[in-house]
């Protein structure tokens, strides 16, 4: 047997190779050229320039025609290119994330391009000057991936981190964090962040189109920076691999710069941009670029330039005080904390400290404290992205609902639940879609409901978990506010309302969910007041019949009903609308409002029922911006102000005091939030 298979071994090595050329008589073939050629010599393959062979045609915002040749296999010349005026040529970017040194014969290297998320190769597009469509030109993200050590000097690659010409999640970050918290709550929100498209366009025309325009940068002649900090352009080969950055910088657009190699937007891996003085006569130069000690995000809020130092210790809106009253409010000299204290203007770097407020940022999100302890017992949790594994934290800090089940922690964020065990140290979240901002969480007996900006949500509750979203039944819709109804048997039932007359009754089985529509009265007499429903309680009032509590924007609405879905005709307890409409006035029994809250004092910020354990409800606490009320069911009683009002700190007022936004009872002593504190 061995014989036999050497010997077949031996005869098949007599025969010729065997091709799939379909002939070999020249005058037969069509001319096709053989695979994985260079036909032009230029180093980049024919297949590669065939990708991108295509013109790209578009108009620019103010409908300047752009026309954007495409790579041609047959013309050497376009290797050294930059088409779209990126500060990348057609070899650097068919080598991407190697440098342009990757067609020599002798670089090692694997495949150029990238793995996208479709698992497709992906490559920097020599026809479009921001590939990944993230605001940022592909020259400017490889510019500052190797400012930020972004070049592997063993592998000859660029490994990005930040600012990857291939991945556009950079259009969402704020790097150096140097955004503008508007509102305060200690966190930089999507719209507050200043992000690096944003910062990489500063002072630039609506209508900038890098295709015609060029980089955001100023380059008069064909050199380059002996400087290489921001905002400075080097091409010394001693500090960059990127040598066509300077000949794609604009040369329009370019109005007053007093430097040259440079960029011209805010720096955005540094939360201080400014890089030149103004003394009032010139402008001049700061090197190293040091900034004047405020963000360029507030500076850009209050309409500042953050790249000009000299607006630091100007009083721009002259609110300053003459200390020594002698005519003249003298100006701060230097920008020390010392200088700032002698001058009598309050400038604007001092204002920017005052913002600051010595680090006493109040953040948003969630506390905790032992009632009745005074120390050592406070704990902060952090935000899920923030945390390390293992650690408990919430999914958003803008929370909305507790609900303590004897085992967990159930949390109602505005982005969705988080369900905490204290005992096992661990939590969970549950993400909401995009848009369905959550305003109620209802528990159950064995559901959760979940009223949103669009739609309600309900979930059945296992062991302290819930099901995957994708089992959760939903009723589409803008709800505002819900409320689990008072009813017998083993059916549960909830009551979700939005604006006017729309609202919905969820009947909720083991089985399944069915949805019924609210009484006329009741939608009637939203659709008259013009009202949005912002909290509801149903209650079981002590020697009364059952009845549903509405806060609205506009005042309190109540019906008797025990189901929500009769003819029953509600009343409003108050009512106050700036806009016209068929509901009267009344706003005699509440509180009045102090000057400092410039809210509608009709308005229910919510609404806590109370009374004996396990018993009926006795009294309905209501929190609006006017203060904290005590509705006493039995008599009817509406009362306000002494003990239930905030009597202020060392005989002050305290503004927003009284702006009571949250209400939870103990049994022997109510927590009042407000738009001040606890």
């Amino acid at each position: 047997m061995t014989v036999l298979v050497v010997l077949g071994l031996f005869f098949v090595s007599q025969l010729p190779a065997i091709s799939n050329v379909g002939t070999t008589d020249p005058n037969k073939t069509e001319g096709d050229r053989p695979p994985a050629t260079d036909s032009d010599g230029d180093k980049i393959p024919d297949v590669h320039e065939n990708l991108f062979s295509d013109w790209i045609n578009f108009s620019s915002p103010d409908n300047r025609a752009v026309a954007m040749k495409g790579l041609d296999r047959d013309d050497a010349s376009d290797a050294s290119l930059d088409i779209d005026l990126d500060g990348l040529n057609a070899t650097e970017e068919y080598c991407w994330p190697y440098p342009a040194e990757c067609v020599d014969p002798s670089f090692t290297r694997g495949l150029t391009g990238m793995i996208n998320e479709s698992g497709e190769r992906w490559y920097l597009d020599p026809r479009v000057s921001d590939t990944d469509g993230d605001g940022l030109p592909d020259g400017f993200e490889a510019h500052m991936c190797e400012k930020l050590g972004g070049f592997d000097q063993e592998e000859k690659r660029y490994v990005c981190e930040e600012f990857d010409p291939l991945n556009a999640s950079d259009a969402d970050l704020d790097p150096d964090n140097d955004g503008f918290d508007v509102n305060r709550d200690g966190f930089l929100t999507v719209n507050e962040l200043l992000t690096s498209p944003e910062e990489y366009l500063y002072g630039a025309p609506s209508n900038w189109t890098n295709e015609i325009d060029g980089l955001r940068c100023y380059a008069p002649n064909p050199e380059s920076s002996i400087l290489s900090d921001w905002p400075f352009i080097s091409e010394n080969a001693n500090v960059t691999g990127l040598t066509n950055i300077l000949d794609a910088c604009a040369r329009n657009g370019t109005d007053d710069i007093i430097d040259e190699y440079i960029w011209l937007g805010t720096n955005p891996i540094e939360e201080d941009s400014d890089r030149y003085n103004f003394d009032g006569v010139k402008h001049r130069r700061l090197f190293p670029s040091s900034g004047d000690g405020i963000t360029d995000g507030w500076e850009i809020h209050f309409g500042l330039n953050p790249l000009n130092r000299s607006n630091a210790l100007i009083d721009l809106d002259n609110d300053g005080w003459d200390a020594n009253r002698d005519g003249i409010i003298s100006m701060d000299a230097a920008r020390s904390k010392e200088a700032l204290a002698l001058g009598e203007q309050l400038s604007t770097l001092e204002e920017y400290y005052v913002h600051l407020d010595d680090g006493n940022m109040v953040r948003s999100g969630m506390r905790s404290v032992e009632l009745g302890a005074k120390e050592g017992t406070y704990t902060e949790y952090l935000l899920t992205p923030e945390a390390t594994s293992g650690e408990i934290s919430v999914i958003n800090h803008d929370i909305r609902e507790f609900y303590d089940d004897g085992s967990n922690l159930w949390i109602g964020t505005k982005l969705g639940l988080t369900v905490i065990d204290f005992e096992s140290g661990s939590s969970i979240d549950y993400s909401l879609p995009q848009g369905h901002d959550l305003h109620d969480m209802i528990m159950l007996e064995s559901h959760v409901v979940m009223v949103t900006e669009k739609g309600v949500w309900i979930s059945e509750v296992n062991d302290g978990s819930l099901d995957d979203i994708v089992l959760w039944d939903y009723f589409p819709g803008r709800y505002t506010a819900g409320a689990q109804l008072v009813a017998g048997g083993s059916d549960e039932y909830v009551i979700a309302l939005g604006y006017g007359g729309f609202g919905s009754v969820f009947q909720i089985s083991d089985i399944t969910v069915t949805e019924y529509s609210i009484g006329n009265g009741i939608s009637n007499a939203m659709d008259t007041g013009n009202a949005t429903a912002t909290s509801i309680v149903h209650v079981d009032v002590s020697s009364g019949p059952l009845t549903l509590f509405v806060g609205t924007d506009v005042g309190l609405l109540t019906v008797e009903t025990s189901t929500a879905r009769d003819e029953a005709t509600p009343n409003w307890k108050f009512y106050f609308s700036t806009e016209p409409t068929q509901v009267a006035t009344d706003i005699e029994d509440l509180r009045v409002i102090g000057p400092e809250v410039d809210k509608n004092p009709a308005t229910v910020n919510v609404l806590e029922a109370d009374g004996p354990i396990g018993g009926e409800s006795q009294i309905l606490w209501i929190g609006t911006p006017s203060g904290l009320h005590r509705y006493d069911l039995v008599s009817g009683l509406l009362i306000h102000s002494g003990d239930y009002e905030h009597q202020g700190v060392n005989g002050e007022t305290i503004d927003q005091a009284n702006d009571v936004n949250s209400i939870y009872s103990t049994g022997d002593q109510l927590l009042v939030g407000s738009s001040w504190g606890l």
